[in-house]
């Protein structure tokens, strides 16, 4: 191609061109600047929608903690209210002749420091049965009741009762692994169905017994893994 051609092709844009291509830019760049404003815009708005969902979800954290802190307070209502009566009854059904039902029931040493706490305490003239109620049952709530057992037939012992002691534990809801930690321990396990309570007995259950003189501890083989 001759140079005359290339140099004709290759020409300068003329002022027209450039004055365009410069609005065109300033144009992109104004855009550019609306663009990122809204988009701030919007980072501040999450954000301050962000702070405002953290402060309502801290105070849902407060007022439930406020509830559980309240039923936790009446659980001792409730277990007296609604499940020792029943508990007579259904454990008077299996032959005990329970009659005393004492709801959360302390029990004290010599210096006025508090052993045991007992959620239902049942008692005749032979035996006593000491109930441990939960919302929920653990495998670890079986461990401190059977702790618990320990505790209160020592207490006994110290105190010249000699009637056998029994232990019992019920929730609700049960954990996959409390129902089979609380019959190897030798509890009664009480379990809700529908709009009542059931004691369940398997066929080949025995009891633990805490009797009278008895070492206060827990064999290996009664551990609760």
């Amino acid at each position: 191609m001759p140079v005359a051609a290339l140099q004709e092709e290759r020409k300068a844009p003329t002022f027209e061109e450039v004055w365009a291509l410069i609005r065109e830019v300033g144009e992109k760049q104004k855009e550019t600047a609306v663009q990122m404003k809204e988009t701030d815009r919007q980072v501040k708005e999450t954000a301050a929608q962000m702070k405002e969902t953290d402060k309502r979800m801290d105070e849902l954290w407060k007022r439930t903690n406020k509830t559980l802190g309240d039923l936790g307070l009446r659980m001792g209502e409730i277990v007296e209210r609604l499940i020792a009566p029943n508990l007579i009854e259904k454990f008077n059904a299996l032959n005990f002749d329970f009659r005393i039902a004492s709801p959360n029931r302390k029990y004290y040493d010599s210096n006025h420091q508090e052993l045991a706490e007992v959620d239902v305490l049942l008692e005749n003239s032979g035996v006593v049965m000491a109930v441990e109620a939960k919302s929920k049952l653990l495998a670890s709530h079986v461990q401190d009741h059977i702790e618990r057992m320990n505790i209160l037939r020592a207490y006994a012992d110290e105190h010249g009762d000699r009637r056998v002691w029994l232990g019992a534990v019920g929730g609700a809801v049960l954990a996959t692994d409390a129902r089979k930690a609380a019959l190897k321990a030798g509890f009664y396990l009480i379990e809700q169905s529908g709009d009542t309570m059931t004691i369940s007995v398997p066929k080949g259950f025995k009891p633990k017994e805490w009797t009278f003189g008895m070492t206060p501890q827990t064999p290996a083989s009664e551990k609760v893994e």
